[in-house]
């Protein structure tokens, strides 16, 4: 082998040899860092359509901080429970292993919902690609009902601020990726549940029997199944007490709204 063949082999190995080393940077790179997608259903006959917050691969999530915002001029939150979704029975129902991260937090401002969760028990905090992690119930406003879906939904802007797997934030890590609000992508199917906060009995009003079913509750009188607990949990503090029949029973008198 002469020389000029031999350097352009101990060329070549260099280049593998550095290609290689690389390879998983890019690979990392070039797979879907962020793990949250947002998806939506189509309108229904009332004008109402709801957003998923999913996962989009599978990873570890111990906690993350979420920030939604909506164009309140064509869209508002609608009726019913919404982004709620901070109770295992939640997670057992829609996610796929049963133990997904908790939402424990949501803040509904104008305009604007922010979640956060966090889970401390890493082995608990295994998502699964296609884990819904919380949804909002929205519904078209009147001037706006011609509307098609896909015009209403870019109004509305999905960021994640924080995320973190119990070691490190990759937001932080990769704050490139993360830098564009994310739009949310139509053909879900995935609708969330109207369940009218308060209305415990399920007859489509808030009334005094639903006051008193909570009350009740609230002393440990009578016990409440699953669907009811969440009806009554107004304040979602994970358990049905007097603050929550106070509300209700305001409620039922029109002196409050929920």
């Amino acid at each position: 082998m002469n020389k000029r063949k031999l350097i352009f082999v101990v060329c070549m190995i260099c280049v593998n040899m550095l290609m290689l080393c690389y390879i998983p940077v890019f690979a990392d790179k070039d797979q879907n860092i962020n793990p949250f997608s947002i998806t939506a259903t189509d309108l229904d006959a009332d004008g109402k359509f709801t957003v998923n917050i999913n996962i989009s691969k599978d990873c570890v999530i111990e906690a993350y901080k979420l920030c939604l915002v909506y164009d309140s001029s064509l869209i508002n939150i609608s009726d019913g429970y919404n982004q709620y979704a901070n109770y295992f029975s939640f997670l057992d129902k829609y996610n796929s292993n049963k133990k997904g991260i908790c939402l424990n937090n949501h803040i509904a401002e104008q305009s604007k919902i922010v979640f956060t969760g966090a889970q401390p028990v890493k082995e608990s905090a295994a998502l699964n690609i296609g884990d819904r992690v919380a949804y909002v119930n929205f519904k078209v406003s009147a001037d706006n009902s011609e509307k098609t879906i896909d015009e209403l939904l870019k109004g509305i802007k999905f960021t994640v601020e924080n995320c973190t797997d119990g070691e490190e934030d990759i937001v932080k890590k990769y704050p490139e990726e993360f830098a564009d609000p994310m739009l949310p992508v139509g053909g879900d199917d995935l609708r969330g549940e109207d369940i009218l906060m308060g209305d415990i009995d399920f007859n489509g009003k808030v009334d005094l029997n639903d006051a008193t079913m909570a009350l009740k509750a609230a002393l440990a009188i009578i016990p409440l199944d699953e669907k009811s607990t969440f009806a009554a949990d107004i304040d979602k503090d994970g358990e049905v007490n007097l603050p929550d029949a106070v509300v209700i029973l305001k409620a039922a008198l029109d002196i409050v709204k929920l």
